[in-house]
């Protein structure tokens, strides 16, 4: 919600050359009443007080109070990047179009309907079923660790890693597939990587679930669980140059093999500190549109519960256990 307080100050014949703004951004009203009695009584005494003229200075002042008033539980406004990272533009900003974007958001919210797709993270342990033609029961379901989410809107995909009789095993999903008919979240946790590709180089035990495994229930309002494990890495060659990477979530055991990379001069991470265009995308969020994306979604699922078409929630956290009117 975007509110003007706009006063011209009066004094001189000089024509307004600009704008001189100033943003606030509040919870209420507050900050914006303030400036607006500061604007007004400022404009009522100009009169008595000598105003300078100044031929390169700007006579119109404008104050922008910027006031969010979503009505969205603030803990899903706080990892909304982490629970939706589909909905999320890409970072790349030449990539960027406002019309697709738009268009793709409505076709995922009208998917969300027919498909539950339940909270997960990279380091949960999901299992998927799918339509397969060549089966007995026309069904197939893998069972894995998430491994990696990657690029955004109908494209958004993850990957599922486990170990089937001793040969390790990767399936990329679409997320938005419809061939996909169920999606379940069996353990629900976080890891400290949010890539943890390194894992079709580590031992097996990291990656060997049974297809069997029964749903860990998650205890309602409780946080996301961080699992910190450390893993162990078999010997090299590996099919990444992983000594490279900071990832610091694998426990490097092979200190003979190992020790000989880590005295290079070269690595990545020695180049990471000089790369501006990434800490413009990970630190240059764009916080604003992120809160319409979500409020677009709010509206969504208000607009399907009020005409009876659903009683299914889209917006929704395990760790909140808050129930929207």
């Amino acid at each position: 919600m975007l509110r003007r307080f706009s006063t011209y100050i009066p004094g001189t014949n000089r024509m307004p050359l600009g704008v001189m703004s100033k943003r606030y951004t509040a919870n209420d009203t507050t900050a914006a009443a303030a400036a607006a009695s500061r604007v007004s009584s400022s404009s009522n005494t100009s009169n008595q007080q000598h105003i300078p003229e100044f031929p390169f200075f700007l006579y119109f002042i404008s104050f922008d109070i910027v006031v969010y008033s979503t009505g969205i539980d603030d803990t899903i406004s706080v990892a909304f990047r982490l629970i939706y990272p589909d909905f999320i533009p890409t970072p790349i900003w030449g990539r960027r179009n406002a019309l697709r974007e738009e268009l793709e958001r409505m076709d995922m919210l009208e998917r969300r309907m027919h498909l539950d797709i339940p909270e997960f993270y990279v380091g949960s342990i999901v299992a998927v079923t799918c339509s397969d033609a060549n089966m007995g029961n026309r069904q197939n379901r893998f069972l894995g660790i998430c491994i990696n989410r990657s690029r955004s809107g109908l494209s958004h995909r993850f990957t599922l890693r486990n170990v089937v009789d001793g040969l390790g095993v990767e399936v990329m999903y679409e997320l938005y597939n419809p061939t996909i008919l169920k999606i379940e979240t069996i353990k629900l946790e976080r890891r400290l990587d949010d890539d943890l590709t390194y894992l079709m180089d580590a031992l097996p035990e990291y990656s060997t679930f049974d297809f069997n495994l029964e749903p860990v229930a998650h205890p309602a309002g409780a946080p996301v669980p961080v699992n910190p494990l450390k893993v162990k890495m078999r010997p090299p060659p590996w099919t990444k140059r992983w000594e490279l990477y900071e990832f610091g979530r694998c426990e490097k055991v092979l200190l003979n093999v190992i020790h000989a990379f880590e005295n290079w001069h070269f690595q990545v991470n020695d180049l990471r500190k000089y790369d501006l265009i990434a800490d413009h995308r990970e630190v240059g969020s764009d916080l604003e549109t992120e809160m319409k994306i979500e409020q677009e979604m709010h509206q969504f699922e208000s607009n399907k519960h009020r005409l009876g078409a659903t009683k299914r929630r889209i917006l929704r956290s395990a760790a909140n256990t808050i129930v929207r009117r």
